[in-house]
């Protein structure tokens, strides 16, 4: 134990004697050595640039470092180290308060041997993660922020890597497929729908990557209980820090009873159509009430036309004065 007090006590002089202050400012990697109880034998200079006390202040009062644990960590950092002589090593993160009141995170990482002498010993790597720390919650917060966005949109939302597997699905997509996020992630298109289907999407993922171009159509798509229906979809590619394309992200909707309604536009505006072309026969609609005159042109190809659009005429005066005798009401072609 002496050999190694003394090695340690060397080498911490040696820190101080060679090491620039400015230099041993950077330092956020702190070496220890402690008794089995805990207690330090030996820290490096660079432990100022956490506890705010010098390595002899430290080991001359090892009260300094305990009491500098968080209050809310001490009891489980105790724990970690007890343990140690069946563990034989350790690793955990916790805070420290230093001298001027200012809150560290670090990372610990300990091991339990036997010194030259015999005895039990630690020695300990310790290392100051405050600003990755503080970074990773950063991120964390951000994607937080952006699965909250992603959850309240009326749509589905998928994210898919390079190779078309699912890697997110918010809930909206999940009840679209019918699935629930489990059986999702890392699934293709092959997975879940039929082959025609999957073969689409899956050539669509392909186009968005090698372009790097956003994607919209309205597609055929299968509901959960195997029903066809229509989607709008919008695919854009997701790219790396480093600009690198490495997944798409898809966003879709039920669009079917727009699609309906458009056909049933288009079906009776096809109904029309022939009566919509201008002839060379001319017939004039005179239309007498009880108390005005009224004509309308209309232009027809043949008699067929003017028997339908003669109904139509009737059927539409009928309604709009539904109070008029029918004697009134008297047509003569020209």
């Amino acid at each position: 134990m002496a050999q190694a007090e003394i090695g340690s006590s060397s080498l911490g002089n040696l820190d101080q004697q060679y090491a620039p202050k400015p230099l041993l400012a950077l330092v956020s990697e702190i070496t220890w050595l402690a008794t089995a109880d805990g207690t330090l034998t030996w820290i490096h200079p660079a432990a100022k640039n956490l506890y705010g006390y010098t390595a002899d202040e430290l080991t001359s009062n090892p009260r300094l470092r305990l009491d500098a644990i968080h209050a809310e960590d001490r009891q489980r950092v105790q724990s970690q180290l007890q343990s140690l002589a069946s563990k034989r090593a350790g690793d955990y993160e916790y805070r420290v308060v230093d001298k001027a009141k200012q809150v560290h995170r670090v990372h610990e990482t300990v091991h339990y041997q036997d010194n030259d002498a015999g005895e039990p010993s630690i020695c300990g790597l310790t290392r100051i993660i405050t600003d990755r720390h503080n970074l990773e919650m950063a991120v964390r917060d951000a994607e937080a922020v952006y699965l909250s966005l992603i959850e309240s949109l009326p749509m589905s939302v998928l994210r898919k890597d390079s190779k078309s597997r699912i890697q997110y699905a918010n809930a909206q997509a999940c009840e679209q497929i019918g699935k629930p996020i489990e059986e999702l992630i890392g699934k293709t298109d092959f997975d879940l729908f039929p082959a025609d289907l999957a073969k689409k999407y899956m050539s669509d993922d392909r186009d968005v990557m090698r372009s790097g171009k956003l994607h919209h159509d309205v597609e055929r798509h299968q509901s959960p209980d195997g029903n066809q229906i229509h989607v709008e979809v919008w695919k854009a590619p997701v790219h790396d820090a480093h600009g690198e394309a490495v997944g798409i992200q898809v966003m879709f909707w039920d669009v079917s009873n727009q699609k309906d309604a458009e056909h049933q536009i288009e079906f009776e505006n096809s109904c029309w159509r022939p009566c919509s072309i201008p002839f060379p026969i001319r017939f004039t609609l005179r239309m007498q009430t009880a108390d005005s005159f009224g004509s309308v042109a209309v232009a027809l190809e043949n008699s067929a036309s003017t028997s339908l659009v003669m109904q139509s005429v009737n059927r539409t005066l009928t309604s709009s004065r539904p109070s008029m005798p029918e004697e009134l009401a008297r047509m003569s072609v020209e």
